[in-house]
């Protein structure tokens, strides 16, 4: 696991971070070989189209591309060339299916031999048969292996537009908050007890390595301050069970107050440390201070409505690192490189990032 630390910190945020990927909101899709380049250079099955049909003939199962909310799904190959042509990834194919008795699925397909995409398919259908009584999830139905027609696909229950969706953190309230903080605690308490979860992590030392990273994009007073937050981590911070991408992406919220949240892609869910989860949802909610406020609120009391120390700390650590994990990246990659010149914004999310970490601070040590 150490060797994914930082993968596992940013999760598959990455198309969500200023800068990191240009957006083209005029998209204006690509001409017919340069579709077929770029979808040879991402190692795209010539033929993924066909095999997705092949393994939804062995399910016993039917695209459906009219949803309940008026929308049309994309086909594969207007949904590949989508996500391309506005340099995003492309890892799986989601999309919804119905078996013969009509029920409503979602699947995600494999698009490549990418080996790391698979074993992320294969570990999501593992995880998602190991979920604490009390964490929501849609349902795990099936999970089929690829073969040399046809591809690897994740069935689960989906949840229809009528019931629950994501959403922005404008259109979340305080109980949806509070009911994603208790199921946060619960992961945490929980225990996958697997193999792939044994391995110890020093989280505090691979969180100085990325400060060592970020160099002089942390602020003089407030790198004092997560000096201080990490050397008090090195005996505080403990693993705990992750989801591991705990963001709005992944967050199906219902249409009243007596529906819960729900938590989906379960991808990088495995053991992580405490605060990870709470720590990025926290950050996600920040357009919607009262939320936030209500979240942070419902994570750091107990039962007996004293505060958790340690998971004020944890908090902490996890917002710390997650801003660091950004800071790091654009000081090697983009300023040792001298390539400021292609991010025009840079200064700003620098700022953007080490404003998020004093916010964590303020909002922590009203809790003292």
């Amino acid at each position: 696991m150490s060797e994914r630390f930082e993968q596992l910190i940013i999760g598959s945020a990455h198309e969500g971070s200023e800068g990191m990927f240009t957006e083209n909101p005029q998209e204006a899709g690509l001409s017919g070989d340069e579709l077929v380049k770029a979808r040879t250079e991402r190692g795209i099955f010539p033929d993924a189209q066909q095999r997705l049909e092949a393994t939804f003939e062995k399910a016993g199962l039917s695209q459906n591309l009219e949803l309940d909310n008026n929308v049309t799904y994309p086909t594969l190959d207007r949904w590949v060339e989508h996500r391309i042509s506005n340099k995003r990834g492309t890892k799986f194919y989601p999309t919804f299916a119905r078996n013969s008795a009509g029920e409503l699925m979602f699947c995600k397909a494999q698009l490549s031999d990418n080996p790391t995409a698979l074993h992320g398919l294969e570990y999501e259908a593992k995880r998602l048969n190991n979920i604490p009584a009390g964490v929501n999830t849609p349902r795990f139905i099936d999970y089929f292996a690829p073969t040399e027609d046809e591809s690897a696909m994740l069935i689960v229950e989906a949840v229809p537009w009528s019931a629950g969706s994501v959403a922005r953190a404008e259109d979340w309230n305080s109980t949806h908050a509070e009911n994603a903080a208790q199921q946060i605690k619960i992961l945490e308490e929980s225990d996958l007890n697997t193999p792939e979860t044994q391995e110890q992590t020093d989280y505090a030392e691979k969180a100085t390595t990325l400060l060592l990273g970020a160099g002089n994009t942390i602020d003089a007073q407030l790198k004092e301050k997560i000096e201080k937050l990490l050397q008090r981590s090195k005996t505080e911070i403990t693993p705990a069970t992750v989801h591991g991408d705990a963001c709005l992406k992944n967050i199906v919220i219902g249409k009243d107050n007596l529906s819960p949240v729900m938590f989906v892609d379960w991808e990088l869910g495995e053991r992580g440390f405490l605060g990870q989860d709470a720590a990025k949802l926290w950050s996600d909610l920040g357009k919607n201070p009262e939320v936030a406020n209500a979240f942070l609120v419902s994570y750091l009391h107990n039962t007996d409505g004293t505060i958790n120390e340690t998971r004020r700390a944890a908090l902490s650590f996890g917002v710390v690192v997650e801003n660091l994990v950004h800071l790091k990246w654009r000081n090697e990659q983009i300023i040792q490189k001298g390539r400021r010149s292609e991010f025009p914004n840079l200064d700003n999310e620098i700022s953007n990032l080490n404003q998020r970490i004093r916010d964590i601070f303020e909002a922590s040590e009203k809790f003292q």
